[in-house]
C-alpha cells in the first residue's frame, strides 16, 4: 500500500514537473517571440519612420513640377508612392509590457538567474517608450503638413532618444519641417549641424545633398520675386519652391487686380491653406471652387486634391465625398488615380485630439445640382448653334463675358475648352481661359464650336 502511495506520489510530481518544463518552456518562447517581434518592428519603424531617400525624393518631386518635367498627376502619383513606402506602424504596436502573466514572471525570473550565472544582462520590460510616441506623431503631423507641431514633437523625440544613431535622422526631419515653413536658414543649419556631427556618413550626404536643393530653390525664389511683378504663374511656381508665405503675399496682391477669375484666386488659397495644415479651411475651400464651376480643370483639380487629401488624412469620409463628387465631374485621370491607389492611411496618434472635418454639405448637394443645370443649359446653346443635341461635357468656361471670340474646342480625347481666341493658325489655336492661356494643337482638335 505504501508503496503503491510511493509511486503515485512520484508520478504526480513527474506529472506536475513535466507540465511545469512544458509551460515554462513555452512561456520563455512567447518571450524569445516577442522581444525579437519588438526589435524587428523597431528596426522598421526607425528606418522608415526616419526615412532619409524619402525626404531627397520630395524635394526632387518639387523640383520636377517647377521646372515643368513632370505633370501635376504625376507628381500626385510619385508622392502617393513615396508616403507608400515611407509608411510605419502605428506607435500602438510598442505597447509590449513583460511579464504578462504569472507564467511569465516565474519564466523571466529564471531566464535572469541563468543570466546572471552566465554574466549577462537581465531581460528588461519591453514597453511603449515616450521616444516612440513622439517620433510617430511627429512623423504624423510632418505629412499632414502641420509642420510647426512637427519641430516641436521631433524636438521632444530628440529629449527621449537614447540612440544616437536615430538623432542624425530625427534632426534632418526637423530641417525638412522649417523648409517647408520657408524657414531656408533654419533648415540649413539642421543640415550643417548633421554634417558637422556626422561626417562620412550616409545620412551626412543626404543631408548635403538637401542643402544644394534648398541653396537652388532660395535662389530660384529670389528670381521670381526680383522685379516686383505678380501673375498666377508665379504664384504656382512659389509653391513649388515651398515658399508659401510669399505666395500668399503674391495671392493677395493679385486679389486686388481686377480681370482675375473668383475660382483661380480660390483654388490657390485652397492650396495654401492645405499646405498650411488648415484642412478645414482648405476642404471647404475646394468646394467652393468646385461649385464655381463643376465643370472646369480647376474643379477638377480641386476634388483630386480632396481625394488626395483623405487618402493622407485617413479620412474615410472626405475620400467618399471626393469619389461621390467625381460621379458628377467624371475625372478619368482621378478614377485612375483611386483604382491605383493602395496607400494605407496613417493612424492618428491617441494622444492628439482633433475635431473631424466639418464638410458643408450644402456646398455638396450644390455642385450637384448646378452641375445639371449648367449641362442642360449647355446642350440647349449647342442645339441652337449646331442644329443638333450634344451630350458631352464642358471642363472650362470664362463666365460672364460675352466677347464674339468666344470658342468651344473638343479635344480627341473628349475635352471641352471654352475659351477667347487670342490667336490663331493652321497649326495652332490659343485661347484665353479661366486657367489662363492655353496653345492648343489643331492635330489634337476633334471639332470647335464657334459662338456668336
Amino acid at each position: 500500500m505504501q508503496n503503491q502511495r510511493q509511486i503515485l506520489l512520484i508520478a504526480a510530481f513527474s506529472a506536475i514537473f513535466l507540465l511545469f518544463i512544458v509551460f515554462f518552456n513555452n512561456s520563455i518562447m512567447g518571450l524569445r517571440i516577442m522581444q525579437l517581434k519588438y526589435h524587428l518592428m523597431k528596426n522598421s519603424y526607425n528606418k522608415s519612420a526616419l526615412n532619409h531617400f524619402g525626404l531627397v525624393t520630395a524635394y526632387e518631386n518639387n523640383k520636377k513640377l517647377y521646372f515643368k518635367k513632370i505633370t501635376s498627376l504625376e507628381y500626385d502619383e510619385n508622392m502617393l508612392k513615396l508616403m507608400e513606402n515611407s509608411k510605419v506602424f502605428s506607435d500602438s504596436h510598442y505597447n509590449f509590457n513583460l511579464p504578462q502573466s504569472n507564467t511569465d514572471q516565474i519564466s523571466l525570473f529564471f531566464i535572469n538567474l541563468i543570466r546572471m550565472l552566465m554574466n549577462k544582462n537581465p531581460v528588461e520590460n519591453i514597453v511603449q517608450t515616450e521616444y516612440h510616441k513622439y517620433l510617430y506623431t511627429a512623423y504624423y503631423y510632418e505629412q499632414n503638413h502641420e509642420y510647426k507641431s512637427a519641430i516641436q514633437t521631433y524636438a521632444l523625440a530628440l529629449s527621449e532618444n537614447k540612440d544616437i544613431a536615430l538623432k542624425a535622422g530625427i534632426l534632418l526631419h526637423q530641417g525638412y519641417s522649417y523648409a517647408m515653413l520657408s524657414f531656408y536658414e533654419k533648415a540649413i543649419d539642421k543640415y550643417d549641424e548633421i554634417i558637422k556631427k556626422y561626417p562620412n556618413t550616409e545620412i551626412a550626404v543626404t543631408a548635403s545633398i538637401l542643402k544644394k536643393f534648398l541653396f537652388g530653390f532660395k535662389k530660384e525664389k529670389e528670381n521670381l520675386l526680383r522685379d516686383n511683378k505678380y501673375s498666377i504663374d508665379k504664384t504656382e511656381k512659389l509653391i513649388h519652391l515651398f515658399a508659401y508665405e510669399n505666395a500668399w503675399s503674391m495671392l493677395k496682391e493679385i486679389e486686388k487686380k481686377s480681370g482675375v477669375n473668383k475660382d483661380v484666386i480660390d483654388f490657390y488659397k485652397a492650396r495654401l491653406f492645405e499646405k498650411s495644415g488648415k484642412k478645414e479651411k482648405a476642404v471647404n475651400k475646394y468646394l467652393e471652387v468646385i461649385l464655381e464651376n463643376p465643370k472646369s480643370t480647376l474643379a477638377r483639380a480641386s476634388n483630386k486634391n480632396l481625394y488626395l487629401m483623405g487618402s493622407r488624412l485617413g479620412d474615410q469620409e472626405l475620400i467618399k465625398t471626393s469619389v461621390k463628387i467625381n460621379k458628377t465631374i467624371k475625372d478619368k485621370k482621378l478614377d485612375l488615380l483611386i483604382k491605383s491607389n493602395t496607400l494605407e492611411p496613417l493612424k492618428k496618434p491617441k494622444n492628439i485630439k482633433e475635431n473631424p472635418l466639418i464638410l458643408d454639405l450644402k456646398k455638396i448637394e450644390q455642385i450637384e445640382t448646378k452641375e445639371e443645370e449648367e449641362e442642360e443649359e449647355e446642350r440647349k446653346k449647342i442645339k441652337k448653334n449646331t442644329g443638333h443635341e450634344s451630350k458631352n461635357r464642358i471642363l472650362s468656361k470664362k463666365p460672364n463675358d460675352s466677347t464674339a471670340n468666344k470658342i468651344t474646342v473638343i479635344t480627341k480625347n473628349e475635352d471641352y475648352i471654352i475659351g477667347f481666341i487670342i490667336s490663331e493658325d493652321s497649326k495652332q489655336i490659343v485661347l484665353n481661359t479661366s486657367l489662363g492661356k492655353i496653345t492648343i494643337q489643331k492635330s489634337n482638335i476633334k471639332n470647335i464650336n464657334r459662338q456668336k
